[in-house]
């Protein structure tokens, strides 16, 4: 084999690892960006981070989305233990619109069964009948332990109160396999997560080999929202 030869396949070699598949082994960790398109029109962005901070983990996003003089700007903190029991979730919108604030605000503190939940000035208690996990990092731990392998199947009871205020609802997670995805010009090897709460939304996700969101994509009714890491 001829030194050409050789350099040609250490090249393709090396060009091959760029898009090999990996699965994540343990819950990320870290802040990232994305673009925010509607349709394909981007219309906004988002920052979501992920971090341990001392017994919990933390979990936010904050999103920013504009239509027409409309202006939308929202933050929700996910806290959880580290085995993943709820413990806080809070979630702040505001909208602005001619220089008029709306704001609204939902935080729910938990223990054990019970939620008190807090809407602007109002404060109600609220008894689950079951026990919930929230939409933090329940699914991707236990994505990990099952490596991740293709038609995995997940489900649990989360609670979301811009959902349902007085029960929890099933959230379904499912591995639907490995594809590339290209994003700003750059494709990364994914692995294609389709999360269902129950009937009334599903949408997909794009996960590279660190469990870090690559894309996401919503379809509802004539619109598809997606986001695009930056």
């Amino acid at each position: 084999m001829n030194r050409h030869t050789v350099l040609s396949c250490v090249l393709l070699l090396s060009v091959l690892s760029l898009f090999c598949y990996r699965t994540p082994e343990r819950i990320p960790s870290g802040t990232w960006s994305y673009r925010l398109l509607l349709n394909g029109n981007e219309v906004g962005s988002a920052v979501m981070s992920n971090r341990r901070e001392g017994n919990s983990y933390v979990s936010t996003s904050e999103l920013q989305m504009k239509a027409g003089q409309v202006m939308n700007v929202s933050r929700q903190e996910v806290t959880e233990s580290l085995d993943f029991r709820p413990q806080k979730l809070e979630t702040h919108n505001k909208i602005i619109m001619a220089g008029a604030v709306q704001r609204i605000d939902t935080v729910a503190e938990f223990s054990g069964r019970t939620v008190k939940l807090t809407m602007g000035s109002d404060i109600s208690t609220v008894t689950l009948d079951r026990d919930v996990v929230l939409d933090g990092n329940y699914f991707i731990d236990a994505m990990i332990k099952h490596g991740f392998k293709k038609n995995t199947k997940l489900e649990a009871y989360i609670y979301d109160p811009s959902i349902e205020i007085e029960s929890p609802i099933l959230l379904t997670s499912k591995v639907m396999g490995k594809k590339m995805i290209t994003v700003n010009n750059e494709t990364f090897p994914c692995i294609h997560i389709v999360d269902t709460i129950e009937n009334i939304k599903s949408f997909d996700r794009y996960i590279d080999g660190n469990g870090v969101l690559v894309k996401a994509v919503l379809n509802m009714l004539n619109l598809t929202v997606e986001l695009e890491r930056k």
